[in-house]
């Protein structure tokens, strides 16, 4: 039957690499790599270039599939060993890449793995004690430097992050002095009102704009004829500057709300997840959000024309985390939201269109965020 051929198919695909692996472990513990006789590595072969396929190829990344390929690896470096010994020191390196490359609960049972095949190929104790000791270190030194830049990175992007703040905050204090300057003969007839607007030029041209108004009500009153001639909806806020408070909440939720979608379908794709099934059990089970309702449609679409830089989206992060100190309110979202777009503007995406955000997010996790069409019923 075709269901049960397909089955069996994908449970065989499944199987292979593994099998391989166990094989090539029977050999290698066997002595059989101690010579070039080409039937032993061949089969090594074999199973090194299946992990580097599935690993360059395969859609969707199971958990237990970097725990096999590191074992391959475990395995060929040992078999070099085992055919020459001046190579053994591959090993200290193999020990260091799996604390580089893999998550800690991946890393230390391959060491653990990679320790053992070694100590049940090494006959002297002294030797299999140093190769151990030489590997736990190796992994122990390559993991504390990595921590350390990691350390040294988050610092450094904390500071840039502290900086935009405090330049934005400077300009902010300008225009504020340009705004209540009323000086020459005719001050009196002279009025402010803000009006800060969602929508961007595609709302503009549409006039679909929401504008958020602050100021007196009898100067908004006599501008909301205009105001609605402009956009889809007005709002009046109160006084001077309370518009523009209403915008930076309004972002802070949309960024907020883009960014930690972002990396929840990251999580949901690197456990092996697929995309779309994941954005429709969002939706469905009621955690949705303007960006897994509409927005992620758009995910695979890179590089479009700019609407909304996403060094603009910094500049606004900054600034309201400027008006929530001045109002005593904690923001420890907003403030990691805001270290998150200063890092996309970092990485050369401040010009770049505020759905490009998810480059960023594909730079840290190691994985490619693409959504497959809608599944048809």
């Amino acid at each position: 039957m075709p269901p049960r051929t397909g089955r069996a198919r994908s449970w065989a695909a499944l199987a292979a690499l593994p099998t391989a692996a166990g094989a090539v472990c029977v050999l290698l513990l066997c002595g059989a790599f101690s010579s070039a006789h080409p039937a032993p590595w061949a089969l090594l072969a074999a199973a090194v270039l299946g992990a580097v396929a599935r690993w360059g190829l395969s859609k969707q990344r199971r958990p237990w599939y970097a725990l096999e390929e590191g074992f391959v690896c475990a395995l060929a470096v040992l078999a070099l060993t085992q055919l020459a010994q001046p190579l053994q020191p591959l090993m200290y390196l193999l020990a260091a890449a799996y604390v580089l490359a893999l998550p800690l609960r991946c890393a230390i049972p391959l060491l653990a793995a990679l320790i053992a095949l070694d100590a049940a190929l090494t006959v002297p104790w002294p030797q299999m004690a140093a190769h151990a000791s030489f590997a736990v270190l190796f992994a122990a030194l390559y993991h504390a430097l990595l921590g350390a830049r990691l350390a040294a990175a988050r610092r450094a992007e904390g500071l840039a992050v502290r900086k935009r703040v405090a330049d934005a905050e400077a300009r902010a204090r300008e225009l504020r002095l340009v705004a209540v300057s009323s000086e020459g003969p005719d001050a009196a007839e002279r009025h402010l009102l803000e009006a800060p607007l969602t929508g961007g030029a595609v709302g503009a041209r549409a006039r679909q704009l929401v504008f958020m108004v602050g100021g007196e009500r009898t100067v908004y009153e006599r501008c909301l004829p205009l105001l609605q001639t402009l956009g889809r909806a007005t709002f009046y806020l109160g006084p001077l500057g309370a518009g523009n408070t209403a915008k930076l909440v309004n972002s802070l939720l949309a960024f907020s709300a883009t960014w930690s979608s972002l990396e929840g379908l990251a999580v949901a794709v690197k456990g092996g997840l697929d995309l779309r099934m994941m954005v429709e059990v969002v939706r469905t089970a009621g955690a949705g959000n303007f960006f897994t309702d509409r927005m992620v449609e758009g995910i695979n679409e890179r590089g479009r024309p700019t609407q909304f830089a996403l060094a603009l989206a910094a500049k606004d992060a900054g600034l309201l985390l400027e008006v929530a100190r001045e109002a005593g309110v904690p923001v420890p979202v907003a403030a990691e939201v805001a270290q998150a777009l200063g890092a996309a503007v970092d990485a050369g995406l401040g010009g770049r269109d505020f759905t490009d955000l998810v480059e960023l997010i594909e730079q840290r996790a190691g994985v490619a965020l693409r959504l497959p069409p809608p599944r048809t019923t």
